[in-house]
């Protein structure tokens, strides 16, 4: 367990003019042992302050603190009216905080110690923890008592996951996030690891300070840069990982979850045709709404190539009716009776992956056949 000492005291405009009416009080902060201070009280029910009670706010920073990390620190407070202070109680924000108190009644011109111990959290984040002394009388003041802390493992990064975007029809993107070197030692190199081909990877050293951590700042800062280069994919989100390590930190690689989103360039509305029963014989003419998606690559009428092998459609036309919207018409012209499936392709000419896949089903019914 750590002690520390330093103290920055932050005063408020309010509690300034009710200090004055006080007539003083002195606060000082303190280094203390490191044998773990007892709870006074346990957190309960606030009592409100007064508009005219002097209140003082008394802040100590830990500074960077591993997870899980026990550390102490006292703040001193001396009586400098002419009234007798009684303690009434010591209210805590969560457990994870105690204090102490070593006089419980301050004559005026007494000095109690208060100690307090901290336990940091599990996770990587900014904590700020109170607590509230509160002194029986009426002309006494509130202290309340603001502990922080950066709780960090020595290898942190900046995220806990990653999400990126690809455009286009090579379906590139890019993205980063860094790496916080909270340490005594600079890392020679970062290693970097892709679960996926498709997911490249490197690590650079962006910023380095001077030899040591200052004001809970990293020793150094890492960035890892992400290239996706996924031509041929499938569209949709798709997953991978990306493994952190750097040489003699202890706890091992950390995983970084990256999701990448393939955005279709060109969307049907509706995704699928469902045409129900059709007599056989009967032509049937249906329409495909076809949107290019905003943001991404244009597409012009004469790059679409449509397609299909199902012999069930006669014929296959697309005509350009709005600004980035086409419409696909199809005409059936079912013969076999029985269920039949099948799909139409629309492609970039030249390309040999869809763009949209268009599928289509109908139940052929004899032309006798009512509907």
């Amino acid at each position: 367990m750590k002690s520390h000492g330093r103290i920055r005291f932050v005063w408020l405009g309010s509690a300034i003019v009710a200090l004055s009416l006080c007539g003083g009080l002195a606060v000082r902060s303190q280094s203390v042992s490191s044998e773990p201070a007892k709870p006074v009280s346990k957190a309960g029910a606030s009592t409100p302050l007064r508009v005219d009670q002097p209140t003082v706010i008394l802040e100590k920073d830990f500074g960077v603190l591993r997870p899980h990390e026990e550390v102490t620190g006292t703040f001193e407070l001396t009586n400098s009216t002419n009234s007798v202070w009684t303690l009434k109680q010591i209210q805590n924000s969560c457990s994870c905080t105690t204090a102490s108190i070593s006089k419980k009644r301050l004559q005026p011109g007494d000095t109690s110690k208060i100690a307090v111990a901290y336990k940091a959290g599990g996770s990587t984040q900014d904590a700020v923890k109170l607590l509230r002394v509160d002194f029986m009388e009426a002309d006494s003041p509130v202290a309340l008592l603001t502990i922080k802390a950066k709780i960090r493992k020595p290898l942190s990064v900046s995220v806990s996951d990653l999400q990126i975007r690809t455009s286009g029809e090579a379906q590139t993107g890019a993205g980063s996030f860094e790496v916080f070197n909270y340490t005594a030692t600079r890392w020679p190199s970062v290693r970097v690891k892709s679960s996926v081909e498709w997911l490249a990877v490197e690590a650079a050293r962006i910023e380095s300070a001077p030899g040591k951590l200052t004001n809970g700042e990293p020793l150094e800062v890492w960035r890892v840069s992400i290239v996706v280069a996924m031509a041929g994919g499938n569209y949709g989100r798709q997953r991978g990982d990306v493994e952190v390590e750097a040489a003699g930190v202890a706890g091992g690689a950390v995983i970084i979850p990256v999701s990448v989103d393939v955005v279709r360039p060109l969307n049907a509305v509706p995704e699928s045709l469902f045409l129900g029963s059709v007599p056989a014989g009967k032509p049937v003419r249906k329409s495909v709404r076809l949107i290019a998606t905003p943001g991404e690559m244009p597409i012009r009428l004469d790059e679409l190539q449509i397609s299909t092998e199902s012999k069930l459609i006669s014929n296959l036309e697309i005509e350009d009716v709005a600004a980035r919207t086409f419409r696909l018409h199809a005409e059936f012209a079912p013969s076999n009776i029985g269920l039949i499936e099948g799909a139409i392709s629309v492609r970039l000419r030249g390309q040999l992956r869809d763009l949209v896949t268009i599928r289509f089903q109908a139940n052929v019914i004899a032309e006798e056949s009512s509907l």
